[in-house]
């Protein structure tokens, strides 16, 4: 309810003076309110039967109602009044070790404008593979219906096990004015029970009557809707972060799950308002994902998840989201073995290939982090570079072109003459004997022109600066293969030791074009989104004021989220003793062109961390039959 204020407060007059009539009025908004105009929370009989359920084997259907999710081998999961409090029931189908189609369809629903679908699932994707739940929307004038999730496809490409209440939101705007029917459909032979419950169809709305639904940890944007011009703005935020804020249009965090007023005075210095949506924000808890967070300390690489030295301590880190309250994690080969701190220290102590796992749990549900036995390396040699395993699957990994201007960090016209990627200090001394570099093209007019790999110090403002060692192929040299991923090795002798931030520099690449054709070499880059990490840099020409070149060169930071493909091949030198691993132990680069990456065994691939991969990606890092893989076609 609005409420008119007759005594404005000291913050928006330099003395308490008394509000004249009104002349603006307060109001405001959040970006991410909305309506729910059709719900439905199967927590009785009589709310269920507004649905029809179906067993299309023929038969009595099996849905039902249950208190709280129970899944094969595992403890009862908290019941969905863990995120919306008042659930008693939600709506089951259970495991049978035979056929099941059953299908749960909701009334005809007239869709509005701006409108989403949401509801909740409980699940343990393990054995998802034997049978699916569907979720479908159907509009009733043409018949047609259209699939909006496979849930085993989703947990496939999520990586996700469970069990959790997992939220998912669908778009309805190729709906909008049209009437439609929901359904969930379970089909298949075993599999896992299911679980569903919160079920809402909801219009964006900045009315009075909207409200906000968010999980904790969430920000919220708010949006100054007043009347008139004010120049002074109070908010209140109740459990809110911060609890308030004087800016026309701010954001706020809310972590604690509950429901929430927001206030806000306005005034133009003569007048003032104030108007207060009272229960305006519900936050609810949500189950956590957990997410291991490498040490900091260690290195990415292309044949091991992160490569750390023995007998120095690494801190690991919860990267996890939807705030967790408990920690345990898992360290095979570290010490401690196990611990329950959020961000453990742990010790590496025999060098040697190692896994690790993280649980995280809350009110609402748990979830685990698993890296194979092969993610991390203590010890030994290696190669380090600074692009994570996911990225190596990316479409956007591999080469960047500039349209006529060639490729970034490969040949180009637009005088770039070298590139530099950025190392930062390795956690104790190690030496360097070699880089490799994996080229995404290598076709060339000029054969015997100079490539030259450098190693240089980082210099005092944070460009590439002294040289430590160099290395030179002709670009006749470089290293291909039409099926493989393979390096080429510019190796330095005597090895470089190297104990602070360092560079690894290509110049030389050449630029020729004469006539008939022209060089066209490029290094495999990862292109990050906006916002995320650059360690690439390029050797740039100046221009004048009137574009021509000057002939003189600067160092530049990449302006867009690059890192190259790029691996200096590194051996700790200060550690405890152990069994080393080196680089070249378990690594398989002849893979041809034969394997079937559109339709290959589910079982025989897996990603860096142990996860099952159903279906390979061109230039990707594969652990098969026990070795690692590159996969090119």
């Amino acid at each position: 309810m609005r409420q008119y204020v007759r005594l404005c407060m000291v913050w928006l007059l330099s003395a308490a003076a008394v509000c004249s009539q009104a002349q603006i009025t307060a109001n405001f908004f959040a970006e991410e309110s909305s309506v729910t105009y059709y719900q439905q929370g199967w927590d009785t009989a009589d709310e269920a039967s507004e649905w029809t359920y179906t067993n299309n084997l023929g038969g009595a259907s099996t849905w039902q109602l249950t208190d709280r999710p129970q899944f094969s081998g595992q403890a009862a999961q908290p019941p969905y009044s863990t995120i919306e409090a008042g659930s008693q029931k939600s709506l089951a189908i259970m495991y049978a070790n035979n056929d099941k189609d059953e299908t749960a369809t909701s009334p005809t629903i007239d869709i509005r404008e701006n409108s989403t679908v949401e509801y909740y699932l409980s699940l343990y994707a393990v054995w998802y593979v034997y049978a699916d739940l569907k979720f479908y929307v159907t509009d009733t004038q043409t018949g047609e219906r259209t699939q909006l999730v496979s849930t085993f496809a989703w947990a496939q490409s999520n990586g996700y096990t469970g069990p959790n209440w997992e939220k998912f939101v669908f778009d309805l705007s190729p709906w909008a004015g049209k009437k439609v029917t929901f359904s969930f459909n379970y089909a298949g032979a075993g599999g896992e029970n299911v679980f569903i419950d919160g079920f809402k169809v909801r219009q964006s709305d900045r009315s009075a009557a909207s409200t906000v639904n968010i999980f904790s940890g969430t920000e919220v944007h708010f949006t100054d809707a007043s009347e008139g011009t004010p120049t002074q703005w109070q908010w209140t935020f109740e459990g809110g972060s911060p609890a308030t804020s004087s800016e026309q249009h701010p954001t706020v965090t809310y972590s604690t799950p509950g429901s929430y007023s927001v206030s806000l005075t306005v005034s133009d210095g003569n007048t003032c308002d104030t108007y207060t949506r009272e229960a305006y924000i519900h936050v609810s808890d949500m189950a956590p994902k957990a997410l291991i967070g490498t040490p900091i300390e260690g290195y990415l690489s292309p044949y091991a998840y992160c490569f750390v030295p023995t007998g120095t301590p690494l801190q690991f880190r919860d990267l996890s989201t939807g705030n967790p309250t408990q920690w345990q994690w898992t360290f095979e080969g570290g010490s401690p073995a196990t611990s329950s701190e959020q961000n453990p220290t742990v010790v590496y102590q025999e060098a040697g290939t190692y896994g690790l796992s993280l649980s995280v749990s809350n009110a609402a549900g748990s979830s685990e982090d698993i890296l194979s036995s092969a993610s991390i390396q203590a010890g030994g040699q290696q190669e380090v570079w600074n692009i994570l395993p996911e990225e190596t699957a990316s479409d956007q990994f591999g080469a960047i072109a500039l349209g006529f201007y060639g490729y970034y960090a490969g040949t180009n016209w637009m005088g770039m003459e070298a590139f530099a990627e950025h190392y930062h200090a390795p956690a104790v001394p190690a030496e360097i004997d070699a880089v490799n570099i994996y080229f995404y093209s290598t076709t060339t007019v000029s054969p015997s022109a100079p490539i030259t790999v450098s190693l240089r110090k980082e210099a005092a403002d944070g460009m590439p600066g002294e040289t430590l060692a160099e290395s030179t192929l002709t670009a006749g040299e470089l290293a291909y293969d039409a099926h493989n991923v393979v390096p080429t090795t510019f190796a330095f002798s005597p090895a470089v030791t190297v104990s602070e931030p360092f560079f690894v520099v290509v110049s030389g690449i050449p630029h020729t074009d004469n006539g008939s054709a022209t060089d066209d070499i490029a290094i495999y880059c990862i292109r990050r989104a906006d916002g995320a990490q650059t360690t690439s840099y390029h050797y740039l020409e100046e221009w004048d004021d009137h574009y021509q070149p000057t002939g003189e060169y600067a160092w530049y930071v990449s302006d867009e989220p690059i890192s190259m493909a790029v691996a200096p091949r590194l051996r700790y030198v200060t550690e405890a003793t152990g069994i080393a691993f080196n680089v070249n132990d378990n690594v398989n680069d002849n893979v041809n062109d034969n394997v079937n990456t559109q339709h290959p065994s589910s079982d025989t691939y897996y990603d860096l961390q142990g996860r099952p991969v159903s279906n390979p990606a061109k230039g990707s890092i594969y652990i098969r039959n026990g070795k690692k893989i590159l996969i090119k076609n």
